[in-house]
């Protein structure tokens, strides 16, 4: 997929919420303030990998919105800036959920493609397309990792391979012998390292009878504290130059307090309710709520779906009460066994 015009999508409206990528370098490290740790941690691993040896690779969890995509876009500009680390790695991101992979051969040729098109190089562009033309299989995933190779080698560089969706990948990857393969290639290869970001836990690097157990290294991205709440806010409002969000985190601290609750900690839910701050600055609580759950409906609504239906009983009555509520008050509304409604409530 070739780059979108920088910052075009972020003219005259506000945050880019989901493609970060869209955002020029200098655009997105003023808005990026609540992942510093988790970039430190990243940059130190990249800087600290062995010149003569497989690196260890990484594996970024963290549900929607967490700001998985836009750590990954950070990085690459981070070790694109340094001198130290553009000299020794060409880093590049494949975009979030690589539906197209469907075997480890298509792994490696979208690599090539993505490579190409950040690069400018035709080459590996041609590469990409011209190989399924002469191979098939076995003999394609063997091509495909070899030009993967010849790419880094004719840039003079290891290659660092920002995965989002790295879930989907290795689910499509799949099969015991390609992802045995793909193992050994990570275990072996010096010229090669991912970082990868999940919306969960993948169980093929967790259990040990499976192919890459332990061969990530794993970091995770809690949901925002408070005082990163307000710093995500701030660097929001003066990014895009709106005091009155500003003067709302200095006025009304438990207005945003309770706010701060309903996001969850969610980077992306913050930067929904920056818009319904700019928009409606002096709208009470109630107001702002309403207008941020109904921005947010679709993402809430999926991961309710998601409870059983039991569970979705009990969330609906405690959520309808808009109060603490008892086992015993949950039961009443919800005609469940008071046992049932304590379970539910603990889960």
């Amino acid at each position: 997929m070739s780059p979108l015009p920088q910052d075009t999508a972020a003219i005259g409206r506000g945050p880019v919420l989901y493609n970060p990528g869209l955002l020029s370098p200098e655009a997105l490290a003023s808005v990026f303030v609540v992942r510093r740790g988790a970039l430190e941690e990243l940059t130190e691993q990249v800087r600290a990998a062995p010149e003569d040896d497989a690196p260890q690779h990484q594996l970024v969890i963290g549900r929607r919105g967490m700001g998985k995509t836009m750590l990954l876009h950070r990085l690459t500009h981070v070790v694109t800036q340094d001198a130290a680390l553009a000299d020794r790695w060409l880093a590049v991101v494949l975009d979030e959920g690589p539906y197209h992979v469907g075997s480890l051969a298509d792994f490696w040729l979208t690599a090539i493609e993505e490579i190409g098109l950040a690069q400018g190089d035709g080459g590996a562009v041609a590469s990409a397309h011209d190989l399924p033309q002469r191979f098939r299989d076995e003999e394609l995933e063997e091509a495909g990792r070899a030009a993967l190779e010849a790419v880094a080698q004719r840039h003079g560089r290891r290659l660092l391979l920002l995965v989002d969706g790295m879930d989907v990948v290795l689910d499509r990857i799949g099969a015991d012998v390609e992802a045995s393969r793909l193992r050994e290639v990570l275990q072996q290869a010096p010229w090669l390292m991912l970082v990868g970001a999940s919306t969960h836990a993948i169980e093929a690097t967790y259990h040990y009878e499976r192919p890459f157990y332990e061969l990530f290294r794993i970091v995770e991205l809690t949901p925002l504290g408070e005082a990163e709440f307000l710093g995500q806010l701030t660097a929001l409002a003066r990014r895009y130059d709106t005091p009155q969000v500003a003067r709302l985190a200095a006025q009304r601290p438990a207005h945003l307090r309770a706010l701060w609750r309903l996001a969850g900690g969610n980077p992306r839910v913050v930067g929904h309710l920056f818009g319904v701050l700019r928009e409606l600055p002096e709208a009470g609580l109630k107001a702002h709520m309403e207008h941020l759950l109904d921005r947010c409906s679709g993402g809430f609504r999926d991961r309710l779906e998601a409870l059983a239906a039991q569970t979705q009983r009990v969330f609906s009555a405690l959520a309808q009460r808009w109060h603490p509520a008892t086992a015993q008050q949950i039961a009443d509304d919800t005609r469940l066994d008071r046992s049932v409604a304590s379970g539910q409530l603990h889960r």
